[in-house]
């Protein structure tokens, strides 16, 4: 998706790469994996909690899968953001981006509210009431 973003201002008058420096720098392979150990550090503290606060195996997966879901569009959102500022990148086209985007939340939101999905994946039903709390109830 990222090769669907618009080249960068100054591309044409930086240097080439040297074919012989290696395509990731330990500074890059680095950064990336300090990104994910910190998503798996949030879907395990989510996960957790959930098991604290005493609520059930099914409803423990469905908030852990949610996270690791909403996570990783976080972690592409963000590493979207790095060669420019964020009005510069929310005024950016990339079709890629918002099929991307709109794919994994629909999917996600098919998942969790459709029956035979929800008994596939073994996730709890999430009833949202218009007070705004949640009550949550094993289907």
């Amino acid at each position: 998706m990222f090769e669907a973003e618009p080249e960068e201002a100054d591309v044409m008058t930086r240097p080439p790469r040297n074919p012989l420096d290696p395509f990731f720098s330990w500074r890059t392979v680095g950064l990336n994996l300090l990104q994910g150990a910190s998503v798996l550090a949030i879907v395990l503290a989510v996960f957790a909690v959930s098991l604290f606060r005493g609520q059930g195996e099914l409803e423990t997966r469905t908030l852990t899968f949610t996270t690791l879901i909403v996570a990783n569009l976080d972690l592409i959102l963000a590493n979207r953001l790095w060669p420019r500022t964020i009005v510069a990148t929310l005024c950016t086209s990339n079709t890629a981006l918002w099929w991307v985007l709109g794919g994994a939340l629909s999917f996600l939101g098919l998942t969790l509210y459709t029956p035979v999905l929800r008994s596939v994946f073994h996730f709890s039903f999430e009833e949202v009431y218009p007070a705004g709390g949640a009550h949550s109830r094993t289907v």
